[in-house]
């Protein structure tokens, strides 16, 4: 019985081990509109579920400061040209393969294929980007899968 629960014990801590490997955290700038500094790989051999999340700030246009999560009073559908046209200017967003893209905000749990490659920006207008300064850390963990 001792063995028994001590083999567990191992195989807890090793899948434990294993899930840290997972964690750790990167900078995505605001200026960047193709997410050239910001890519995120799932190197799993299997789909993997992330948690994605930001509390430091950023800005965009005349110096507004905001979060990951944008100013909800400014929603780029009004430009006409933001990647995620019906989300916050300002907001933390990924694209995807294909030109789709998805919303991170301040802490957003996210599916990866195996093999996938996803890109973290600012949700802002195509020519909005020379105005936008510094950067956020973005925190990751996996959530399962991993």
């Amino acid at each position: 019985m001792k063995k028994i629960l001590l083999a567990l014990a191992i195989s807890l801590l090793s899948i434990q081990g294993f899930a840290d490997i997972m964690r750790g955290s990167f900078q995505v700038t605001a200026r960047d509109p193709f997410g050239f500094n910001s890519t995120f790989v799932n190197e799993f051999s299997n789909p993997v579920t992330v948690n994605f999340s930001s509390s430091s700030t950023w800005s965009y246009f005349d110096s507004r400061v905001v979060t990951a999560d944008g100013d909800p009073s400014d929603l780029c559908y009004l430009y006409g040209n933001c990647p995620l046209g019906w989300a916050a200017v300002g907001g933390l967003i990924i694209g995807r393969a294909g030109g789709n893209y998805q919303w991170v905000g301040s802490n957003q749990d996210i599916d990866l294929d195996v093999g996938e490659s996803v890109i973290f920006l600012m949700n802002d207008a195509g020519a909005g980007f020379n105005d936008n300064s510094g950067s956020l850390t973005v925190n990751y963990y996996c959530v399962n899968g991993c």
